[in-house]
């Protein structure tokens, strides 16, 4: 079934638009299970360093944002 908790697909688009709608707190461990699973996308790792940037844990969203450099990005939006 489309809507099962389990399905990847569906958790990546719930992930995305939690995002959108800045429900951070649904959408951080969501992003960090993708990162888990489908390793570090650039702009998973951008999303969460957002994401934590904006929550209590700061420091985390330091720890993606220094992710997102090492990866040398070329894209400007995402620094």
């Amino acid at each position: 079934m489309a809507q099962e908790p389990d399905n990847w697909t569906y958790k990546k688009a719930m992930a995305e638009i939690q995002y959108l709608r800045h429900v951070f707190f649904e959408a951080i461990p969501l992003y960090e299970e993708m990162v888990e699973k489908e390793g570090g996308e650039l702009i998973y790792l951008a999303r969460l360093a957002e994401m934590y940037s904006m929550s209590t844990k700061k420091m985390k969203g330091v720890e993606y944002a220094d992710k997102v450099i090492k990866m040398k990005p070329e894209n400007g939006e995402i620094l």
